[in-house]
C-alpha cells in the first residue's frame, strides 16, 4: 500500500477516534477525496483496509459507518479445565455467577444408559461478564455413586467447576465432547437472560463421561454473541 494510502487510513482513524461514534456514517468516496486531496481509489484502498480491520462497516447502497466495538472474544478448549469461568477470564473480565439454579429430578436410562436407577440433578447457571449475562450452562448429571451423593451448592461459586463436584464423591470426571452451532435465541432461551428479544448465540451440547467411559453429564450451553464470542484452540 502506498504512503498516500496509508496516510489516508491514519486521516480516517483519526476522525473516527476524535470525531465520531459506533454506528456514525462516514462521509462518501467523493467527500473524503476532495478532503483530503486525493483520488477515490486511494480512499477506497483506505476504507477497504480499515474495513477488513473491523473499524468501519460498509451497508451495500446505505453507505459506511463506523461499526461497534467488537465483544470480547474467549479463547481456549471447551474442556474439562479451565471451564466456562475460566474461559471467560480468557476474556480480561471478571466472570460471576448471576443465577443459580438446581432441582431434583428422576433417573433418565436414555440419558444416562451406565445408571439407568440412579437419581439425577438438574443446574442452571448463569455466568455473567463483568456484571452482564453471558453465557448459560444447563447441566443433567448423574448424583448418586453407591453411598456417596454429589452436593451441587459449591457450583453457586464461580471458582467450583462440575469436575470438582464429582470429584468430591470419588468419581473422575475425564472427557467431555461438544457439539457447536449458530442460533437465534428461542423465547425460553430469552428468559434465561431476561431478555425481551432475540439475539444471535452460539449453542453447544456437551456429554461427559467417568474414567471407565461411563455417562455422567448431559450439558447444553448458550453463548450471546453479543456479550462474548467464542473462539476455539484445536490442539
Amino acid at each position: 500500500m502506498t504512503t498516500i494510502a496509508n496516510t489516508t487510513i491514519r486521516t480516517i482513524q483519526s476522525l473516527i477516534r476524535n470525531q465520531l461514534q459506533p454506528g456514525d456514517r462516514l462521509p462518501s468516496e467523493q467527500e473524503f477525496a476532495h478532503q483530503f486531496g486525493v483520488s477515490r481509489a486511494t480512499v477506497r484502498d483506505a476504507l477497504a483496509r480499515l474495513s477488513a480491520d473491523g473499524i468501519i462497516q460498509k451497508r451495500w447502497g446505505v453507505g459506511t459507518f463506523v461499526a461497534e466495538p467488537a465483544p470480547p472474544t474467549a479463547t481456549g478448549l471447551l474442556s474439562i479445565r479451565p471451564g466456562i469461568p475460566g474461559l471467560l477470564a480468557t476474556t480480561g473480565g471478571s466472570p460471576s455467577v448471576s443465577r443459580f439454579e438446581v432441582k431434583e429430578a428422576t433417573s433418565d436410562p436414555d440419558l444416562f444408559p451406565d445408571f439407568p436407577d440412579m437419581p439425577t440433578l438438574s443446574l442452571l447457571r448463569v455466568f455473567a461478564l463483568d456484571g452482564v449475562p453471558a453465557v448459560a450452562i444447563q447441566d443433567r448429571l448423574v448424583c448418586e455413586f453407591g453411598q456417596s451423593r454429589i452436593d451441587p451448592l459449591p457450583l453457586e461459586s464461580v471458582d467450583t467447576l462440575v469436575a470438582d463436584v464429582f470429584q468430591r464423591v470419588g468419581v473422575d470426571f475425564s472427557s467431555l465432547k461438544v457439539e457447536l452451532w449458530a442460533a437465534d435465541l428461542s423465547k425460553e432461551r430469552r428468559s434465561i437472560f431476561d431478555l425481551t428479544r432475540s439475539e444471535p448465540a452460539m449453542e453447544t451440547r456437551g456429554v461427559g463421561s467417568d474414567a471407565d467411559g461411563r455417562r455422567i453429564l448431559v450439558s447444553r450451553g448458550i453463548y450471546r454473541t453479543s456479550v462474548v464470542r467464542l473462539s476455539l484452540t484445536v490442539a
